[in-house]
């Protein structure tokens, strides 16, 4: 079974593998998610966590984080093209010059 400690290592092989900016633990108040990945989901950015968390999450909600409910089963493996779609699914709301490679070629081959 998958715990907290195994996303957070696959989160930060994403951040290195993918030139992305990736912290651990993300603290406020009373909450705690295991990752913080700014400016990817919304400006404040992502706060993944696995599909049944039940942990509060309305204060970071309203502080404008995406929290993204993600399978432990696939996201815990060190799979380049899995975190490359997830990152591009999320979008990225930093300054667009700022956009890793990457996501400006996977958008623009979406966009035509």
């Amino acid at each position: 079974m998958a715990t907290e400690r195994d996303m957070i290592a696959a989160w930060q092989w994403a951040a290195a593998e993918l030139g992305v900016q990736v912290s651990s633990p993300l603290v406020m108040g009373e909450e705690e998610f295991p990752v913080h990945v700014p400016l990817f989901g919304r400006p404040a950015g992502t706060l993944p966590i696995w599909i049944g968390d039940e942990r509060p999450r309305r204060g970071a909600e309203a502080k404008g984080y995406f929290i993204s409910l993600l399978n432990p089963e696939v996201y815990c493996k060190h799979d380049r093209a899995l975190f490359l779609d997830t990152l591009v699914d999320w979008g990225w709301f930093g300054s667009p010059g700022e956009a890793p490679e990457w996501y400006k070629e996977a958008v623009a081959r979406v966009t035509g």
